[in-house]
């Protein structure tokens, strides 16, 4: 499921979901915050809501195949890079392997 969930985000069937960092990339720090109550209602106005706030540290990366045509010369190329799905957020990061990553995978899992 989450397979298939990353490569629909990838083929861009949900642009606005799909997060490009950098190559060097281990960790990305998100900011997050959830609302934790009312502060008060005042009548006629919206309600205002009190905030959690917290960072929190994505690195559970995975690699994945992928295939991208290039923009000029419409040439299909294969290769192999690093995704990370926020499941709070609904959102996939992704970005290519660090040379390092590239020596640890196996050579047929490096296109």
């Amino acid at each position: 499921m989450m397979d298939d969930e990353i490569h629909g985000l990838l083929r861009k069937e949900n642009k606005c979901a799909v997060i490009k960092v950098g190559s060097e990339t281990i960790a990305i720090l998100i900011n997050r915050k959830r609302k934790t109550g009312l502060k008060k209602r005042v009548a006629g106005m919206l309600p205002k809501y009190e905030y959690e706030k917290w960072e929190e540290e994505l690195d559970q990366w995975q690699y994945r195949p992928v295939g991208f045509k290039t923009l000029f010369s419409k040439k299909f190329i294969h290769a192999t890079i690093a995704v990370c799905f926020d499941e709070t957020e609904k959102v996939v990061y992704w970005r290519y392997l660090t040379p390092a990553e590239k020596m640890q995978l196996q050579f047929s899992q490096v296109l």
